[in-house]
């Protein structure tokens, strides 16, 4: 079965058929629980293009990302409350179902999934954590790169408050009263957990930039101010790496442009423009 997966995958992928391709790398998350690996497949197999991106952006992949993001955060702060799900072999919350969450968009998530539902029936079944044979590694430590695709869904959906903050749901045992709305973050919890990656940092400067341009930005200057303290660190985290001037250079002058046509950001913009021109004629 897992096989069939990756070869289905494949095809999706010379095909070009990106809806496809999402649903070949769901299944792969789904059966490799806890694994970073499948991430990074779906991200490789969408890496461009404007289909890609609306295969990226779509409701399903949000939602099953948001479920695995629950998970891993439970793996790491409770993981007493895990049980294994024999029939799935992944580990399943016993609180599943008690609890609602909301997506980028910030509506309610109204349907939990099949595989949710499936651990949820089965996970009943299941024995103490140390006691299973073949099961996966439960993480002892918060894992970036779900929050950050996250994150990057956001930005792609043109949601960047949603991509710096996310408001998440909290249901009383009746499932009918809310109790609270508890903030949390998708990229600044990225970032605490993993603060020295350069990419972390270009999506936080990104989301920034990209809320303060916004109609409904409540305080411009500081995101502006905010985004290029994250570029900046971006820079300095890049700059020890070989072949990566360019690419700074160029996002430098790509914010500067995205700023807008004042002539204090029209001279960075040509400056970063130009480096770029010139460090790119120097590699050919």
């Amino acid at each position: 079965m897992l096989w069939t997966s990756r070869w289905f995958l494949a095809c999706a992928i010379h095909a070009e058929r990106h809806t496809a391709i999402v649903e070949h790398a769901r299944k792969l998350i789904t059966t490799h629980q806890f694994n970073n690996e499948p991430f990074r497949i779906l991200l490789a197999s969408l890496s461009s293009g404007l289909r890609a991106t609306d295969a990226f952006i779509t409701s399903t992949l949000q939602k099953h990302l948001f479920r695995e993001i629950k998970m891993a955060d439970a793996a790491v702060k409770d993981p007493g409350s895990l049980k294994w799900n024999p029939i799935n072999k992944r580990y399943a919350s016993a609180l599943q179902g008690k609890t609602s969450g909301m997506g980028a968009g910030g509506g309610e998530e109204e349907d939990a999934g099949e595989d949710d539902v499936d651990d949820a029936a089965a996970c009943a079944g299941g024995g103490e954590l140390q006691e299973i044979v073949g099961a996966p590694k439960i993480p002892a430590k918060h894992n970036p790169i779900i929050v950050t695709i996250y994150g990057q869904i956001c930005i792609a959906a043109r949601s960047y408050q949603s991509a710096i903050c996310m408001f998440s749901s909290v249901y009383s045992t009746s499932k009918l009263t809310l109790c609270a709305f508890l903030m949390t973050v998708y990229l600044l919890h990225a970032y605490d957990y993993c603060p020295d990656d350069p990419m972390i940092c270009l999506c936080l400067a990104v989301a920034s930039i990209g809320r303060a341009m916004q109609r409904q930005s409540d305080n411009r200057h500081h995101l502006v101010t905010q985004g290029m303290a994250f570029l900046s660190k971006y820079r300095e985290l890049r700059k020890e790496e070989e072949n990566a001037i360019g690419e700074v250079e160029f996002n430098f002058g790509r914010t500067f442009h995205q700023l807008g046509k004042q002539r204090k950001y029209n001279v960075f913009k040509v400056i970063h423009c130009h480096r770029t021109l010139f460090l790119r004629r120097k590699t050919l």
